[in-house]
């Protein structure tokens, strides 16, 4: 069967999943930010070079004139009700499938289990509510391969395709019976992928969550201004950003690429404006271009009338014009703006045509647009007109008045109103007191009276005023019409160049994108990576972006993986003992029978893997993060914050950084991190990069080997991906794994610390009891001293473990009362010489304990048949009064 997509865009967003019919396979994509543009979607398509396409009803007009002008009648468009692809239908379309294709066993399938795997292989887990408890089960395991909470369109559309499928299949069996053939599900897909454009680094909302590269949406202050620098990537980069670059550079930064040369045309225009030659012309540029709205809006208004038009424009390419002459004509962006000159004169004349027309003073003080002086001579009579208009009212009122007693014709007035017209107006007081009405009468019989006198005392003022409305007409609502009409016919002519105009828009937008860039790189000391193709991870002094804003000091830090290394060969006359000894093997004999490896340029010497242990609060995620952090940057086309770096092009960002949980989805913070771990282990490529922060933590329960054996395990299957292993930057708490060498430098691992100073203090070996006595006296003194035991250096240098995480003087600094320090200290020695635990007590209870062996010794010494249990109770409830 042919491929089938199902594609459902809203403004902004774009989720999409596809049914391969050629090897039953339901592709699936992780909703991403899609622009009116239809790029991203354009390559999608061309990559899976389908022949139906299936849409919602109410798709947006832009989509559907996208795929008709795209692809015409060549493929087969199929629009669904809109209410079909809703997230809840197709979560449960998606379980239910996994639930009968997936999660079920097959019966035909065989698989050979060891006999030492045989006990967990036939492992069965059993829930009071055994249908509930599948669902959850598949629920688990299909939140692992896709976020199905984060990719709302794309569930839809997989809920829509599999009933698409299914109604197909249905069709197939009836004509199949007829046929009297049998045949099996050939279109029941059997694979559920997640898929992404080769263009672009996948990354996916954790990943984007963990390294901060957005705000986060339930931050409460999110409406606000925000002051404090750093706190997101996003907005470090946003901050000299004008409003018609912030959608292109929010693309930019939510779409890192893999494309080198572009990313490349970047660094080279970025480092144009860091020039010192051209700070002055990066000063000026970002000057107008705080004055250009967003092109697409004003277009928008034109439509409307309702447009200003500035020059800022020209006065950039002005600007650019000594560097387009230059010898940086070559870069990408400055031959872009050379090839616009010849719009840019166009627009220049479209410009000077608007000035000529429309009066920007005026139109300001009036609030509407104002046609100049001397553009039409028909608008002009009639301003004339207009301006005259107090005369010819005066001269209307003294003809009227002429004919009138003098006591009215003193107080007449021929007043003026636009869309009303010409009126003739006297003073209420004047018509009561000449028409004998009183003012307690006048609400009565007013009107008749006064109708009464109109028409004795002012003949002929109607046929006046109709006179005025003949001859001079709604002067002002005749203006404003003719205006507009004006005003239009400029309307039309400035939307004759709406594509000229937008492709000027998209070159401006640019260049604010990358001035913005050049000026976060220049004020914070950012430099210039080298993109390569050989897979390397090379970094000299890397920061963190954001935490270097919210520090005195940064410590930098060095970087060195080279992927697709795995396991090594055992160095000559070395011993060791491996947990990973037969999965080794088993990858070097892998390696030796392949005739061909995907990295043949990198460092035998550099490892794909770096395991990372130390103290709390010694700087391990932060150094995580910073990692990750410039090697997404650099995908975006920005300098980053190293002294110098080599990055190897990366297609895919994983992270297992954040647990977050919620009740609304049935997981556990455990559940959680195994579905960011699901994810690179099902996904991850050489080419990937793997941030990895203490996996497994929250799997301490009863058995404390669980979580550093899922650790050592996940480290073991990378390895064991030999030439496919990714680089993987990873933390720990669990020292012993690297302290009695189950992970070793031999394996292909790089061993690392963080630096600490600290100064061992010796402890009181006093009794519990004399420790409770004291320490009032001394609690204060106590917490003082732990104060000076630690200091944190904040390097990552190279290490065998250290299994100390001083974790209580963590707890010190962080508030925690002196006696509660003082007992977990006890407790800590206690437990690593494995030494009984004395129980606290006061000097009370020391001696009502001592009285209670008295009597325990007493009572075993004494024969049973000469107990007198009265004396045993009284001496008892003397010990412990009512």
């Amino acid at each position: 069967m042919e491929a089938v997509v199902c594609l459902q865009w809203k403004p902004g967003r774009l989720g999409c999943s596809y049914y391969a019919g050629i090897n039953l396979e339901l592709h699936l994509m992780e909703d991403t930010i899609e622009s009116d543009k239809f790029e991203y979607t354009s390559m999608l398509l061309a990559q899976i070079s389908p022949q139906i396409i299936i849409i919602p009803d109410h798709s947006n007009e832009k989509l559907i004139e996208f795929l008709r002008n795209e692809y015409g009648t060549s493929i087969t468009l199929i629009e669904i009700a809109s209410r079909d692809f809703l997230f809840d239908k197709g979560r449960i379309a998606l379980l239910n499938w996994y639930i009968d294709h997936v999660s079920q066993p097959q019966e035909s399938t065989t698989v050979d289990i060891d006999e030492e795997n045989d006990e967990i292989a036939n492992q069965h887990i059993y829930f009071r509510d055994q249908d509930e408890g599948i669902k959850t089960h598949a629920y688990l395991q299909m939140d692992g391969l896709i976020e199905l909470d984060q990719s709302r369109l794309t569930v839809g559309c997989a809920g829509v395709l599999l009933k698409h499928l299914k109604k197909l299949q249905q069709e197939l069996d009836m004509h199949q019976e007829e046929a009297g053939i049998i045949e099996p599900d050939v279109i029941q897909p059997t694979v559920i992928k997640v898929f992404s454009c080769d263009r672009y680094v996948q990354v996916n909302s954790d990943t984007m969550q963990s390294l901060c590269i957005f705000d986060s949406e339930r931050h409460p202050n999110m409406h606000q201004k925000r002051e404090k620098e750093g706190l997101s990537l996003f907005g470090l980069l946003d901050k000299t950003t004008s409003v018609l670059g912030k959608q292109l550079l929010k693309e930019w930064v939510s779409r890192p690429l893999q494309d080198r040369q572009i990313l490349e045309d970047r660094y080279l225009s970025i480092s144009l404006f860091m020039a010192s030659d051209m700070r002055d012309t990066c000063i000026t540029l970002r000057a107008h271009l705080a004055h250009i709205k967003n092109i697409n809006m004003l277009l928008g208004r034109v439509r409307e009338s309702k447009a200003k038009f500035a020059y800022y424009t020209i006065c950039i390419f002005s600007a650019l014009q000594s560097t387009m002459n230059s010898s940086h004509s070559t870069f990408s962006l400055i031959r872009k703006f050379k090839e616009l000159i010849p719009i840019v004169n166009t627009m220049q004349q479209v410009g000077s045509n608007i000035d000529n027309v429309i009066d920007f003073g005026a139109s300001k003080e009036e609030a509407r647009i104002i046609v100049k002086q001397g553009v039409d001579g028909e608008l002009d009579v009639l301003r004339e007109q207009y301006d005259k208009l107090d005369d010819t009212l005066l001269q209307v009122a003294l003809e009227i008045g002429s004919v009138l007693p003098v006591g009215l014709s003193a107080a007449l007035n021929v007043v003026y109103f636009p869309q009303l017209g010409y009126l003739v107006t006297l003073p209420q007081y004047h018509l009561q007191r000449n028409s004998g009405i009183s003012s307690a009468n006048s609400s009565h019989c007013g009107n008749s009276n006064i109708t009464e006198y109109y028409q004795r005392h002012l003949p002929g003022f109607e046929l006046q005023v109709y006179k005025l409305d003949a001859t001079l007409g709604d002067l002002h609502a005749i203006i404003a019409d003719r205006e507009i009409e004006i005003v239009h016919e400029v309307a039309v002519s400035v939307l004759k160049y709406t594509t000229q105009f937008l492709e000027i828009s998209d070159a401006l937008s640019e260049l604010d994108c990358v001035l913005s860039l050049a000026v976060a790189a220049m004020r914070f000391n950012y430099v210039k990576p080298n993109l390569t193709l050989d897979n390397s991870l090379d970094i000299i002094k890397g920061r963190h972006p954001l935490q270097e804003l919210a520090v005195d000091i940064f410590i930098p830090n060095h970087t060195h993986l080279q992927g697709g290394q795995g396991f090594k060969n055992q160095r000559p006359n070395t011993i060791h003992s491996s947990a990973f000894d037969s999965l080794r093997s088993a990858a070097l004999s892998s390696k030796n029978d392949s005739s061909n490896r995907n990295n043949t340029t990198g460092d035998n010497d550099t490892n794909s893997i770096q395991i990372v242990t130390g103290a709390n609060f010694s700087g391990k995620s932060v150094y995580l993060k910073q990692v990750g952090l410039i090697v997404y940057m650099a995908h975006i086309g920005s300098f980053v914050p190293v002294e110098r770096a080599t990055i190897g092009i990366t297609d895919k960002i994983f992270t297992r950084i954040q647990t977050s949980e919620t009740v609304l989805k049935p997981q556990s913070a455990f559940a959680f991190d195994l579905q960011q771990i699901n994810r690179a282990l099902q996904n991850a490529t050489c080419r990937s990069l793997v941030i990895i922060d203490e996996f497994g933590k929250a799997c301490l329960g009863t058995d404390i080997s669980d979580g550093s054996s899922l650790f050592c395990s996940v480290i073991g299957y990378f390895l064991s991906k030999g030439t496919q292993c990714p680089k993987i930057v990873a933390s720990t708490h669990f020292h012993d794994l690297v302290c009695k060498r189950i992970l070793t430098a031999q394996d292909g691992i790089t061993l690392s610390q963080t630096e600490i100073m600290s100064q061992d203090v010796q402890d009181e070996e006093s009794s519990p009891s004399m420790r409770v006595s004291n320490r009032e006296k001394s609690s204060e003194s106590s917490t003082l001293d732990k104060e000076h035991q630690v200091v944190f250096l904040y390097r990552i240098v190279p290490s065998d473990g250290d299994n100390q995480s001083h974790g209580i003087w963590c707890a010190s600094i962080a508030g925690l009362p002196a006696h509660t320090l003082d007992r977990a200290a006890y407790l800590s020695r206690k437990f690593k010489n494995t030494e009984p635990i004395e129980r606290i007590q006061t000097k009370q209870e020391q001696v009502k304990y001592e009285q209670l062996q008295v009597l325990y010794t007493d009572f075993i010494g004494k024969d049973p048949s000469a107990l007198d249990i009265s004396e045993l109770v009284a001496a008892m409830k003397s010990i412990f009064p009512l």
